[in-house]
């Protein structure tokens, strides 16, 4: 792969070529086809397009095509995007991947298939040229009749080393039984142990080893199972009575402290059906609870003018009527030794004729948040991204750990990356404008670093992909031409 230092963040599009500059590097590899986008990994996040992993010399896709029942196939390909195996996986109504890891150059997948005859969850391991690896190790497997429910779900640990597995059996003639099970990147059981648990709608895991199980009811009321493979605990509590949640969420375990972030709505506001859209929101509240003592802890935070004016890419002035978000969204939290991080935005849907005609997302904030739950500081910033729903991946990018803190790689309007903060940005249509991918690094002291990368009318697909060290893979692309890329971090 040929490389050629230049002295400005400019990225030709032609076979390989690289920037420098002070906090990264970034390299692409030789134009090939368009990169589809509008699918999801279950694994590595909501909006990320389908990629499993890579090696030195392969990327390997799980890719969908077709309306309704998908049809599916895994793909392998040089990083010139010449195909190094494919395999044809049926169609979605059988079965469903929900994503995998490389390790030692094997491609460990993990799939799920759930109808009326039960349950089953199985692993497949292949080499990145596709051939099996052996048979199928099956993790669960549920038989069923007429009347039975069956459910899967599954969370991993921010360093992507651990995977849990909760299985659900709610049999029409007796109690719902629930398994915890901990899974290594090779999808081996470390534990999988029996709970009592009466409903979860989130699956915490943490780096060591522990699963929790959170159930955020329509009440306030936050209940929690917390399974280590030997033992288990329950705990709860109870929201404010006067708050108005429109969105909670668990964002750290540790030293037997749970961090809770809450979405809050001070007054009731109708401006899109929830489908559609985030909900409008006044402040985000975190909650700290000690395990053992039972001692709660509440930090309000309530949106600043300027935290409003960014967010909602709106003009800087004191005195605003509100601070409310209208579509406000908690779309991640990072937890790691310290604290957490919780990033707030918002998205909402465009519909035509009952149908989705654009999808947005508009501006970004990150919030450090305590081991003790205290909010330690705030860092917000504009922008104004729209996609077609064909290319919906392209609003997919997240935040990811990196050895300092957390890292962003996002596109952008080129007119808006050297606008000072508190101006406006312009809309900038994914795909169809002239871009730049934008790198922002934070550190748990707030320190910002960020840089800018031409990379013509091109849009990251989903996120950057964690692969080792400081290195990440992109795919970038356009409606015509993609292009697999690096990132690495200084």
């Amino acid at each position: 792969m040929s490389k050629k230092i230049v002295f400005v963040a400019v990225m030709l599009l032609f076979g390989a070529t690289t920037a420098f500059s002070q906090n990264s590097t970034f390299t692409t590899e030789a134009l090939g086809k368009a990169i589809p986008g509008s699918f999801g990994s279950q694994i590595s996040g909501a909006f990320d397009q389908q990629f499993i992993g890579a090696t030195n010399k392969a990327v390997v896709l799980f890719e969908y095509s077709g309306l309704g029942r998908f049809k599916q196939s895994l793909a392998s390909y040089d990083y010139s995007q010449n195909e190094l195996g494919r395999v044809d996986m049926g169609s979605s109504k059988d079965f469903n991947c929900y994503g995998g890891f490389i390790n030692d150059g094997n491609v460990d997948l993990l799939f799920v298939k759930n109808n009326d005859d039960g349950l089953r969850v199985w692993r497949e391991r292949r080499t990145t040229t596709l051939a099996m690896q052996g048979e199928q190790v099956v993790l669960a497997d549920y038989k069923g009749q007429k009347g039975d429910e069956f459910f899967f779900s599954m969370g991993t640990s921010a360093d992507q080393q651990l995977l849990a597995g909760v299985y659900v059996a709610a049999r029409k003639t007796q109690d719902a039984e629930v398994k915890v099970a901990l899974y290594n990147r090779e999808l081996s059981e470390y534990w999988k142990v029996k709970v009592d648990c009466f409903g979860f709608n989130q699956v915490f895991v943490t780096d060591s080893g522990e699963v929790v199980l959170a159930y955020f009811t329509d009440k306030g009321k936050c209940l929690f199972t917390i399974a280590d493979g030997e033992n288990e605990e329950h705990c709860g509590f109870s929201l404010a009575d006067d708050v108005r949640t429109k969105e909670t969420r668990l964002i750290r375990y540790a030293n037997g402290k749970l961090l809770v972030a809450v979405a809050v709505q001070e007054e009731e506001r109708n401006w899109m059906p929830a489908q559609e859209a985030g909900p409008n929101i006044d402040r985000i509240d975190i909650y700290c609870y000690d395990v053992e003592s039972g001692k709660l802890t509440v930090t309000q935070h309530t949106f600043t003018d300027t935290e409003v004016a960014r967010l909602t890419n709106g003009k800087e002035k004191s005195g605003l009527k509100h601070h409310w978000i209208p579509f406000g969204n908690i779309q991640q939290g990072i937890a790691d030794a310290d604290g957490a991080y919780l990033v707030i935005d918002q998205m909402w849907t465009v519909y035509v004729d009952g149908l989705p005609s654009d999808f947005h997302r508009r501006g970004m904030m990150v919030m450090r948040v305590s081991a003790d739950g205290k909010v330690e500081w705030t860092r917000t910033w504009r922008f104004d991204n729209i996609c077609s729903p064909n290319y919906r991946g392209c609003l997919g990018y997240r935040w990811q750990p990196c050895n300092d803190g957390i890292m962003l790689a996002m596109p952008n309007s080129v007119k808006n990356s050297t606008l000072p903060a508190e101006k406006p940005v312009k809309k900038f249509v994914a795909t169809r404008d002239k871009a730049v991918l934008s790198v922002i690094r934070l550190g748990a002291d707030g320190k910002e670093r960020s840089e800018n990368f031409d990379i013509d009318k091109q849009s990251i697909i989903g996120s950057a992909h964690h692969l080792d060290g400081n290195k990440y893979m992109l795919l970038i692309s356009n409606r015509k031409q993609g292009q697999f890329a690096h990132l690495e971090l200084k």
